[in-house]
């Protein structure tokens, strides 16, 4: 029999432009080439079930602001992404939390996501974004923060 579902779970990743989303994405998939398709297809296994992940990313979009109601139309989560050298992408995140608001409610679970563009050993003595400050915006906002990216 052949499963016609189209997805299980539908991801968007946000944040500001040139900050790294659509490399984390590659990076999640294993696939360098990621094609014109707003959005990937990813099979997992939790406990021997198949589940599968529909993960939008934003495609350069955030430059303009142009993302739409349809872009997070029936979103199950978000991955809420930002430069931990860049503290004006961090700042933005209010923005992004609020269009997450606006369109999908707060009922979403949402994890935040520090990128580094660089190695773990640069990383404690040039962190732009203080420990802090990221804990105080996930109190606020209701984030996850269980990690932080490196490539």
């Amino acid at each position: 029999m052949i499963n016609t579902r189209k997805s299980d779970f539908k991801l968007v990743i946000i944040g500001d432009c040139y900050i790294g989303k659509t490399t984390l994405l590659r990076k999640y998939i294993g696939k360098m080439d990621l094609g014109k398709s707003p959005f990937e297809i990813h099979e997992i296994d939790r406990h021997g079930e198949k589940i599968f992940l529909e993960i939008h990313d934003t495609n350069g979009q955030e430059r303009y602001r142009s993302l739409t109601y349809s872009f997070y139309r029936g979103t199950h989560g978000c991955l809420v992404c930002f430069d931990l050298m860049k503290t004006a992408s961090f700042d933005g995140l209010k923005n992004w939390m609020d269009d997450v608001k606006e369109c999908v409610g707060e009922h979403i679970p949402k994890v935040l996501v520090g990128i580094h563009r660089g190695n773990r050993d640069d990383l404690t003595s040039s962190t732009k974004v203080s420990k802090r400050n990221i804990d105080l915006f996930c109190e606020l906002h209701d984030l996850h923060y269980p990690f932080k990216f490196y490539f």
